[in-house]
């Protein structure tokens, strides 16, 4: 019963923790993408000019 009971535990928080750096990962693509555009533009501003 014990043992039941705890794997569902660490299930569940295993869940919740997937579930966080899922969320942390999006938001540092997020960011990447943002500077990678940065840059892109700049270099393309530069190429133009």
């Amino acid at each position: 019963m014990y043992n039941q009971r705890y794997s569902s535990v660490s299930e569940n928080n295993e869940q919740e923790f997937g579930m966080r750096f899922k969320k942390m990962l999006l938001i540092h693509v997020d960011y990447l993408l943002y500077c990678v555009y940065k840059v892109i533009l700049l270099s393309y501003r530069q190429c133009v000019s």
